[in-house]
């Protein structure tokens, strides 16, 4: 998988794991809760910039406490997309 591949495969599955809690988590919200911009987090979701390890740490111990689900597991699903490599 190519770099570029790889970053959109991520942005794709932190989208899907904000999407998939109940009610799903806005985009807003979850900016919010990692101080970052609005836009700066559709890029990361939208494949255009890659997102650092420790957002990523971050953005899943929040949709993990959210979710129920435990916050290792919604970072192994950001890190290792369905159909994706690392």
């Amino acid at each position: 998988m190519t770099d570029t591949a790889t970053t959109a495969a991520h942005g794709a599955a932190i989208r899907a794991a904000r999407e998939s809690c109940s009610p799903p988590i806005r985009r807003g919200e979850l900016a919010e809760r990692l101080g970052i911009g609005h836009s700066t987090l559709a890029e990361m979701e939208g494949g255009k910039t890659r997102c650092p390890l420790s957002r990523a740490v971050a953005i899943a111990e929040y949709i993990g406490k959210r979710s129920g689900r435990p916050a290792w597991q919604v970072l192994l699903d950001i890190a290792y997309p369905a159909g994706g490599e690392a």
